[in-house]
């Protein structure tokens, strides 16, 4: 998808909101988009509302730890992504990796 379709989406999507408030959907899919825009801070606060309408959402915290990863603060993520696998094999790797908190 070129660019300008990105932007098309990233309005339709704000358009969808401004409908639908709590639409977590639509928010995840902003996120995505800015994601591959490479707009990271826009993308994690995009997730951010996610998670504060559907706290439970797996993918929007992985989303969040993925927008905001970087290599000074993976171990900050780690939390994010712990919160998106929760009592899955990779969580209990990463704990005891020492990269996530227990």
């Amino acid at each position: 998808m070129g660019r300008r379709k990105f932007e098309d989406a990233i309005g339709a999507f704000k358009k969808q909101i401004e409908l639908e408030p709590y639409d977590e959907t639509a928010y995840n899919n902003l996120a995505s988009v800015y994601q591959e825009l490479g707009k990271n801070e826009e993308a994690a606060s995009a997730y951010q509302k996610q998670i504060e309408i559907s706290p439970l959402d797996k993918f929007a915290h992985y989303g969040l730890g993925s927008s905001t990863l970087t290599r000074r603060n993976i171990r900050m993520q780690s939390t994010n992504w712990r919160g998106s696998f929760a009592d899955s094999e990779l969580a209990a790797r990463l704990c005891r990796a020492g990269v996530a908190p227990t």
